[in-house]
């Protein structure tokens, strides 16, 4: 038979001390992991850069259709735009395209190479606006801009 009198047990204080540790190392973890789906705020001139994308004011217009179809973009706000997206859309398909086209200052103009062979009338392209913001740690990141910022060009 054992004799359980002589046995020897973890005291009530270090059992406590150590489930409160643990609590505090799982909560660490869970909150760590949670905010890899918070995005982080970016600003633009001191300001968040949603309202930055709403001042964004710009024309573009398609000089040809066809392979060697060319857009020409105006800057015509005070906000300098980083570069463009352009996304295509037909019918059957959408792509996506990033210009290499940087730092489009207001009250400057670029020319933006487009193929529009597979398009038809009625197909669009999509302007889109691209801003580069600070985060908080004052990381640079390129932000793109809701569609209301966005200018629109309809295949003739």
């Amino acid at each position: 038979m054992v004799n359980l009198r002589n046995k020897k047990a973890v005291s009530p204080v270090i059992a406590t001390i150590m489930l409160v540790l643990l609590v505090i190392v799982l909560a660490a973890i869970i909150v760590l992991w949670g905010t890899t789906f918070i995005p982080e705020a970016l600003t633009k001139f001191d300001r968040p850069i949603e309202e930055k994308c709403n001042e964004v004011k710009f024309s573009a217009e398609l000089s040809e259709a066809g392979a060697a179809s060319k857009i020409s973009v105006v800057n015509e706000g005070s906000v300098p735009i980083y570069k463009f997206s352009v996304r295509k859309q037909s019918s059957s398909e959408s792509t996506v395209t990033t210009t290499d086209s940087k730092n489009l200052l207001p009250g400057s103009s670029v020319i933006i190479d487009a193929d529009t062979s597979s398009l038809s009338s009625g197909d669009e392209i999509d302007i889109i606006p691209i801003l580069l913001g600070k985060t908080k740690s004052n990381k640079i990141q390129e932000n793109q801009c809701s569609q209301l910022s966005w200018q629109v060009i309809e295949m003739p």
